[in-house]
């Protein structure tokens, strides 16, 4: 028994899945199941039943995975009373397309994969050797060399506030087309690499000037501010638990001609 392999088991527990786990350890699905069955096969019981839908602890794998995330904790708080004195803070560069909720996600997510690193978050771009980018940046970046790490994958949807004319389209099974949409005010994200996209299916099926852009934004906090108090609507990343209440997702599947896509935020560690 070692601690990686209670990671791996404490990880697969909470996210129900080996497959989740093993994204979020940055590790292949086979060291996770791998190192599962050895915690198993040395403890000569079943911590895990395994299904079509994920992994579920047995009475034996609740126990041990409260007994697993204590000395986890235990083993952390050792490291960095040991380590209090050399460490030092690293800078972290934000970019500023990443909204708060995605933030979130993936600085808890950098909190226990990077758990060694002490980040100092900078608004300068060039004192950093770490980015907290999305993918689509970092290829218009001037980069020589450098590793990724993906920490979080959004979708793109369209968003939309409480009691808006859509829902109404939608819950009665009436077609929503890019045509349709453009009868409403938009928020513009013109941060985000899918402007571009847009714009351009726009120009190809002639209707870039028909769009009606109520403001035009540089952050996606503004723009979900906008959209929940109902001043338009919107094409933006969705982080898997993100969003209030006062704002409706509607995935792009769901919208005729709309392109579906996704953008993976991640750490990039500059060389």
């Amino acid at each position: 028994m070692d601690l990686r392999s209670l990671r791996y088991f404490v990880k697969a527990v909470e996210l129900g899945s080996i497959t989740a786990a093993a994204e979020a350890c940055h590790v292949a699905q086979p060291s996770i199941t791998h190192a599962i069955a050895q915690l198993e096969q040395e403890f000569e019981t079943t911590f895990l039943i395994r299904s079509r839908k994920g992994v579920t602890p047995t009475e034996k794998g609740t126990d041990f995975y409260t007994k697993a995330k204590a000395l986890l904790e235990h083993a952390q708080f050792i490291k960095r009373e040991l380590t209090k004195e050399q460490s030092e803070s690293e800078p972290l560069f934000v970019s500023p397309s990443i909204n708060a909720q995605a933030l979130t996600e993936s600085m808890r997510n950098l909190k226990e994969g990077y758990a060694d690193i002490q980040w100092k978050l900078t608004p300068e771009q060039d004192k950093a050797r770490y980015w907290l980018s999305n993918e689509q940046e970092l290829n218009n970046e001037q980069i020589t060399s450098g590793s990724w790490s993906p920490l979080l994958t959004e979708e793109y949807a369209l968003l939309v506030p409480e009691g808006h004319e859509i829902l109404w389209l939608k819950e009665h099974q009436q077609d929503i087309t890019i045509e349709r949409l453009l009868a409403y005010n938009w928020i513009e994200r013109a941060h985000c690499p899918f402007k571009k996209e847009f714009d351009k299916l726009l120009h190809q099926m002639n209707l870039y000037d028909q769009i009606n852009i109520q403001a035009t934004v540089n952050n996606d906090d503004w723009a979900l501010s906008l959209v929940a108090s109902g001043y338009g609507i919107t094409i933006a990343p969705v982080s898997p638990n993100s969003l209030n209440t006062s704002i409706h997702i509607i995935p792009l599947s769901e919208i005729q001609g709309a392109p579906v896509l996704t953008r993976t935020i991640g750490l990039f560690k500059m060389n």
